[in-house]
């Protein structure tokens, strides 16, 4: 018998749609499930594209992670703080940065530097880009098999697999 548990705070992080923690999900690693640490489109501006108006101006970039952690404990810090990870996309703002694959790689770097943290995937999304799109995004890193990630909210189209698998 397996369960999934799954806990979110939509309002902790007034930038941000939510923060979520989910058990069970992921494989089973030195006898204890991990937790999935889930941050749901951290909203930053900055400067992000190649092109010379996106240079220019600063534009609205929506950054998200799932993170799978192995807990220590629950206490003494043994758990992984994802106030750090939110401290430091917030840090990001106003930045200067040429690509959302450079983008990332930064943030991924930064959560994977951490000894709690196993495996992550990270987004991020420019939301006001096309008139006729809900935006246009990045997806970099990646997660153990068979963990599934959070199914995308009405409206938001996802993966040629995720479609298909859905239809």
């Amino acid at each position: 018998v397996s369960a999934i548990v799954h806990s979110r705070k939509p309002d902790v992080y007034p930038d941000a749609e939510g923060v979520g923690l989910v058990y069970g999900q992921a494989p089973i690693s030195h006898g204890r499930a991990p937790h999935v640490v889930q941050l749901d489109n951290l909203a930053i501006d900055m400067h992000l594209g190649i092109h010379a108006h996106e240079k220019a101006t600063a534009q609205r970039v929506l950054v998200s992670a799932t993170i799978v952690t192995q807990i220590d404990s629950y206490e003494d810090r043994g758990f992984y703080d994802y106030d750090d990870l939110v401290d430091f996309i917030r840090g990001l703002s106003g930045s200067s940065i040429e690509t959302q694959e450079e983008l990332l790689v930064r943030v991924h770097e930064f959560i994977m530097s951490s000894s709690k943290v196993s495996d992550a995937i990270v987004h991020s999304r420019k939301p006001d880009i096309y008139d006729d799109a809900k935006s246009i995004g990045i997806v970099y890193g990646a997660l153990p098999f068979p963990y599934q990630q959070t199914k995308l909210g009405a409206g938001q189209a996802g993966s040629g697999f995720e479609r298909r698998k859905a239809a």
